[in-house]
């Protein structure tokens, strides 16, 4: 006795077994491509806080108490007491950083 097999679905079970296949390899690489981007992040980041200067911190800090209030109600005009002499300094601050960058422009209103 003799069975008749149809290829059909021998066919279509051999295409979905292939489909799921590429799809769990394809599903796959985007997450190697994430852990590595991950890890250049990380190194982005690692670079970052190794360039973070305590004294520099502290600098700015003190620059900022030496203008003697943050009362918005202070002297605005004043170019070495209040908030609008901070406000000059800030401003003064991040133009060299936008200028030394390349990429950025502090842009005053």
């Amino acid at each position: 006795m003799q069975i008749a097999v149809s290829r059909k679905p021998l066919v279509s079970i051999l295409i979905l077994c292939f489909s799921l296949c590429c799809d769990l390899t394809f599903a796959q690489q985007p997450k190697r491509a994430s852990r590595v981007r991950q890890r250049k992040h990380n190194a982005q980041i690692a670079q970052i806080v190794r360039e973070i200067d305590a004294r520099r911190i502290e600098q700015t800090i003190r620059t900022l108490v030496g203008f003697g209030t943050r009362n918005t109600l202070s002297v605005q005009n004043n170019p070495k007491r209040g908030i609008g002499a901070a406000r000059d300094w800030l401003f003064d601050e991040f133009s060299k950083a936008a200028a030394q960058s390349g990429r950025l422009r502090a842009l005053r209103s």
